[in-house]
C-alpha cells in the first residue's frame, strides 16, 4: 500500500473521525476513501492506518469509532451516543492557532471553550450554514462571516463548568460552588447535565436524560444554563424544585409517586457516590418539608433520615406512644392534635394521617421555649443551610412545627441548644495551642465531606481534637488546635481513602521523600497516576506500601536494630542489595528480606 502524498501527523487524543477528515482533507479526498484504502490493507485496520501514514507510530485516538474500522478510541466511560456526529463545533481562536478538532468539542454537553472563555461555534450566525472542515480552516463561513463573530465571551460560571469538564478529560474534574464541591470523571459530568440541566421543570419533566436533539449546540447550551442555575444557588434551587412536585400533589403521602419520575434519576440511574450530594439534598429537603411519614420501606435512604425525621403515622405512633389509635384520630379530627391527613390514591375511602411526634408528648408545646432556624444559626454563628446540614447529619436535633405556620419550619428547644454549647465548653482547653483555626474556618475553606464533618464533631466529644471556646463565643469562632487538626482530618481520609502520598509514605517508612520517588522509579514501590490539573500525581495505595514493607528492608533499618554503623553493617552482610548508592546510584540500601531470611538478624527484619 502506498502512502500518502500528505501526512499530517496525529495528536494525542484527537477524536480518530475528525482526525481522519483532517487527513482526508489535506490530500484532496474524502473519508470515505480513506475508510475504504484502510479495509483493503486487511484485517489489521491500525497498521493499515499507519502504512498510509508512511510507517509512523500511531497515537491514542479520541471518541467516537469510525463503523467497520476497528482502530481503537478512548472512550471515557461514554457510549457513542455522548458525541457529536454529523455536526461539528469549534472554537475559532483555537483552530487560528493549531487546526485540529479538540476532544473536547466532540462531547454533546459542551458548548464553550475553557481556554478562550467563548462559545463554540456550529453554525454561521448570519446565513446559518453549519461549520464544515472546509471553513473551518479558514476560520469562515462561505458566505463571508468569521466564524469569530458568531462566538461571543460565557458566564464566569459556565467556564468554570467547561474547565471542570475539560480537567476530567485526564482523570477527574473539580467544581465548587459555595458550599458544594464536586469532583466527577468525564462520564459523570455528561450524565449529571444531562439529568439535572431539566430538573427545574420540576413534576413536568419527562423521560428524564433522554434528549433527542442534544447535538443541536442550543438545546445542550439550555442544559447547561439548566445545571448552573441548580448548582449555583444550591440547595434552594434545587428544593425549589422539589417543592413543586409537593405543591402539585398535596393529598399524596406516597415518596416515589409524589417525586417520580426525580425519585428515580437519584436513586437508581444516578446511583454513584458522585451523585450522592443530589440525594443529601433530597433526604434534608424530606427533613423540613415532607409531611408524609417515612419509614422502614424506605430502604434507600440514610438512617438518619429515618430516625430524625419528625412525622410518624398514627398506627406507628400509637404503638410508641402507648395510645389508642383511634383516640389519636379522633384529636386530629377534632383540631385538637395538628395532623396531615393524605387521600389515598387508589380513591378509597381512606386516608392516612401523619402527626409529629413531639405533639404527643405536649399537645400544646410552649413556644418561648423554642427557636426558629434564623435564631438559632444567629445564635450559633452559622449559615442555614449549614444549620440545616448539620441537623441531617445528626450533630443536632430539630423539631418540625407545622401549626406554627402555614409551612413545616424546624424549631430548635432552647434547653437542647444550651447543652450544647455547654458541652462544648466543658471541652475547652486552656493550653496554648501551637497553631489555630476557627471551626468557621474549617467549614468555609477545608471542604469537608458531610461525613467528615460528622467524623469531626464525634472527634470534638471524644477529646481528640482538642477546642478552646468561652461563654461568649458562637460556636464558629470556636478555636481548633490546627496542626492537630488537620492531623486528624489526614489521618480520617487516609483510614477512608485507599492511597496515600509520596510524603505521607516518606513518614510512614521513615525515609527521604526523595527516596520514595526512587523507589517508584525503579518499580520497587508501585504508584498510580492520578490528574491533579495542569500535571499527573503519583499516588501510593496501601496495599502497595504493606507490600513493599513485607518484601524489603533498609540498611539504616537493620544497623540502627543491630546497633551498629550501616557502613559497618553492609560491609558484614553477604546479601546483595536491590538498590543503593553503590548499585544503582540509589540514596540508600534497600534488600530483600527473602535473602536475609537465612542470617542471624535482629526481629526488624520480619517486622
Amino acid at each position: 500500500m502506498k502512502a500518502l502524498p500528505l501526512r499530517p501527523a496525529p495528536i494525542p487524543g484527537e477524536p480518530l473521525d475528525s482526525y481522519m477528515e483532517r487527513l482526508a482533507h489535506a490530500n484532496g479526498c474524502s473519508t470515505s476513501d480513506l475508510t475504504r484504502l484502510i479495509r483493503q490493507y486487511g484485517d489489521d485496520h491500525v497498521e493499515g492506518l499507519s502504512c498510509l501514514l508512511g510507517g509512523q507510530s500511531l497515537v491514542d485516538f479520541g471518541s467516537p469509532a469510525i463503523p467497520k474500522i476497528t482502530i481503537p478510541v478512548q472512550s471515557l466511560g461514554l457510549t457513542s451516543t455522548s458525541f457529536t456526529h454529523r455536526r461539528m463545533r469549534i472554537c475559532p481562536s483555537c483552530i487560528a492557532e493549531s487546526p485540529w478538532i479538540r476532544p473536547l468539542w466532540r462531547l454533546k454537553v459542551v458548548t464553550a471553550c475553557p481556554v478562550h472563555g467563548i462559545t463554540l461555534v456550529q453554525n454561521c450566525r448570519r446565513c446559518h450554514e453549519p461549520v464544515r472542515w472546509s471553513t473551518a480552516l479558514i476560520g469562515a463561513c462561505g458566505c463571508g462571516l468569521r466564524y469569530r463573530a458568531s462566538a461571543h465571551k460565557v458566564s464566569h460560571a459556565e467556564l468554570v463548568l467547561m474547565r471542570a469538564i475539560g480537567a476530567s478529560l485526564d482523570g477527574t474534574g473539580d467544581l465548587v460552588v459555595g458550599d458544594l464541591a464536586l469532583r466527577m470523571n468525564t462520564a459523570e459530568w455528561s450524565t449529571l447535565l444531562r439529568y439535572a440541566g431539566r430538573l427545574v421543570q420540576g413534576p413536568t419533566l419527562q423521560r428524564p436524560g433522554k434528549i433527542a436533539v442534544l447535538e443541536d449546540l442550543d438545546v445542550a447550551r439550555g442544559l447547561v444554563q439548566g445545571t448552573l442555575a441548580l448548582l449555583q444557588d444550591w440547595p434552594d434551587a434545587y428544593w425549589r424544585c422539589l417543592q413543586k412536585f409537593v405543591d402539585a400533589a398535596p393529598w399524596d403521602g406516597g415518596v416515589r409517586r409524589v417525586f417520580t419520575p426525580l425519585y428515580t434519576v437519584i436513586y437508581e440511574l444516578l446511583s454513584e457516590p458522585a451523585f450522592q450530594f443530589l440525594r443529601d439534598g433530597f433526604e434534608t429537603f424530606l427533613l423540613e418539608h415532607w409531611r408524609g411519614e417515612l419509614c422502614g420501606r424506605h430502604r434507600a435512604f440514610r438512617p438518619e433520615t429515618l430516625q430524625n425525621h419528625p412525622r410518624k403515622g398514627l398506627a406507628k405512633l400509637a404503638r410508641e406512644a402507648g395510645m389508642g389509635r383511634s383516640l389519636l384520630k379522633r384529636l386530629v379530627h377534632n383540631d385538637y392534635l395538628p395532623g396531615i391527613r393524605f387521600r389515598s390514591p387508589s380513591g378509597k375511602r381512606r386516608e392516612t394521617i401523619t402527626v409529629d411526634v413531639s405533639k404527643v408528648a405536649a399537645l400544646l408545646p410552649d413556644r418561648s421555649a423554642y427557636r426558629d432556624l434564623k435564631s438559632t444559626a444567629h445564635l450559633l454563628g452559622l449559615k442555614r443551610s449549614r444549620l440545616r446540614q448539620f441537623v441531617a447529619l445528626g450533630i443536632l436535633q430539630a423539631d418540625c412545627r407545622p401549626d406554627w405556620s402555614r409551612r413545616s419550619h424546624w424549631h430548635f428547644h432552647k434547653a437542647a441548644l444550651q447543652d450544647f454549647i455547654a458541652r462544648l465548653q466543658t471541652l475547652s482547653r486552656s493550653e496554648a495551642f501551637e497553631s489555630t483555626v476557627t471551626l468557621g474556618e474549617v467549614l468555609q475553606f477545608w471542604q469537608l465531606a458531610p461525613q467528615e464533618l460528622r467524623a469531626l464533631f464525634d472527634a470534638l466529644w471524644c477529646g481528640e481534637v482538642p477546642l478552646r471556646m468561652t461563654e461568649s463565643t458562637v460556636i464558629s469562632a470556636m478555636v481548633l488546635d490546627g496542626n492537630r487538626t488537620r492531623s486528624w482530618l489526614e489521618d480520617y481520609r487516609r483510614r477512608t481513602i485507599p492511597w496515600i502520598t509520596p510524603t505521607q509514605a516518606a513518614k510512614l517508612i521513615g525515609v527521604k521523600e526523595q527516596v520514595v520517588y526512587e523507589l517508584i522509579g525503579k518499580h520497587l514501590l508501585v504508584a498510580d497516576l492520578v490528574s491533579g490539573g495542569r500535571s499527573m500525581l503519583k499516588r501510593i495505595r496501601h496495599d502497595s506500601l504493606q507490600a513493599f514493607q513485607r518484601d524489603y528492608v533498609s540498611l539504616s533499618t537493620l544497623a540502627k536494630a543491630e546497633g551498629t554503623t550501616a557502613t559497618a553493617l553492609l560491609a558484614k552482610l553477604p546479601a546483595k542489595p536491590v538498590t543503593g548508592p553503590r548499585v544503582d546510584g540509589g540514596r540508600q540500601y534497600f534488600f530483600r528480606r527473602e535473602d536475609l531470611a537465612g542470617l542471624n538478624l535482629p526481629d526488624a527484619v520480619e517486622d
